[in-house]
């Protein structure tokens, strides 16, 4: 079994070993996530050869060898050669660097799971490296149940909450007012319907009735 969590990847150095697709998948990732990466292969793809020319990562086109993972935050050992990635893993493992093997669970200290996104909304599916295929499978029904407005809702609940924090002091009575807003359904078909402000403001009405002892929610 594997410890869930999110890491904040800004800023920090990922290396990458490998330069074929799969390489090129974990790569497009990071830099969605804001990471810096190294990669190092003596063949690229054409979609890793333009992120190196257009200065996203850094890219070392040559065999891997010891010490490429100095300052590594995340290791990826991503190349067709179980031996390459073997010396790799060893290598992360003893520096106390968090490393995934691709294919192989057993050498990996993490896996990257399935990922539903929705702007704020991250949803994470993971089976411990035992079928990707099921956890996207997954992935993809989750994506019917949570459509593109969850992102705009999520963005409507974090202004909601900034206004609550001066709204209600009480933080007992701010507490239960914002799981309202976030548990009843009815207030995320609202959003769908009428928008953004207009929800907001009728969010702030209901507050200003409910602070008032009538509850009409």
């Amino acid at each position: 079994m594997y410890y869930p969590l999110m890491l904040d990847v800004r800023g920090r150095l990922a290396v990458v070993i490998g330069g074929g697709a799969v390489a090129e998948r974990k790569v497009g990732t990071l830099l969605a996530y804001g990471a810096r990466v190294r990669l190092i292969s003596p063949e690229i793809t054409q979609r890793l050869m333009q992120y190196a020319q257009d200065g996203l990562i850094e890219v070392h086109q040559r065999a891997y060898r010891p010490g490429d993972l100095d300052e590594a935050f995340l290791v990826f050992a991503a190349t067709n050669q179980s031996e390459v990635n073997r010396q790799v893993y060893h290598e992360a493992v003893q520096r106390g660097q968090l490393v995934n093997v691709v294919d192989r669970p057993e050498w990996s200290l993490f896996h990257v799971p399935s990922t539903l996104r929705r702007g704020r909304l991250q949803i994470s599916i993971s089976t411990a490296g035992a079928s990707p295929a099921m956890a996207r499978r997954i992935r993809k029904q989750l994506e019917k149940q949570f459509d593109d407005w969850y992102a705009g809702y999520l963005d409507w609940l974090a202004e909601l909450r900034g206004e609550l924090q001066w709204l209600i002091p009480d933080s007992g009575k701010r507490r239960m007012a914002y799981q309202m807003f976030a548990e009843e359904e009815a207030w995320l078909e609202k959003y769908r319907r009428e928008g953004h402000e207009r929800t907001l403001q009728e969010a702030r009405q209901w507050i200003g009735e409910w602070l008032r002892g009538n509850h009409l929610g």
